[in-house]
């Protein structure tokens, strides 16, 4: 453990405190009608939230699930959702939160979502 704090004093290994996270949806929700996106639209999606990711904090990963809640009217909905996340260092983190809620705010508004999920360092919020 010594050996690992000294590398990280000399500059050796970066150590990224902070985890920023963005669940993608796959479905459309377009006047209350609920429909699937193709999965080469659901893929295309994933792939431009990880670049602006891997463009602001130098790497993304995504992970696949399944997501589920209840929409305003009372039906619940379950679907494929992609995590889309990156570790950073907080100063990063701070610098480009503001890219962050505007993609949130670009898929929300493109899928016609209520909201879209981010997650910092394990406290979530609903854009």
């Amino acid at each position: 453990m010594v050996k690992l704090q000294k590398l990280v004093k000399d500059g050796a290994i970066e150590v990224m405190t902070s985890r920023v996270e963005i669940y993608l949806p796959s479905t459309i929700n377009r006047e209350g009608i609920v429909k699937k996106q193709t999965e080469k639209e659901f893929r295309e999606g994933t792939f431009k939230t990880i670049s602006l990711f891997s463009s602001l904090f130098g790497g993304a990963t995504y992970d696949a699930a399944i997501g589920a809640w209840i929409m305003q009217n009372g039906r619940l909905v379950t679907e494929k959702v992609n995590i889309v996340y990156s570790f950073c260092r907080p100063i990063d983190l701070k610098q480009h939160f503001k890219q962050i809620l505007k993609e949130a705010g670009r898929i929300k508004s493109e899928l016609g979502q209520e909201a879209v999920t981010i997650v910092v360092n394990g406290q979530a919020m609903f854009v």
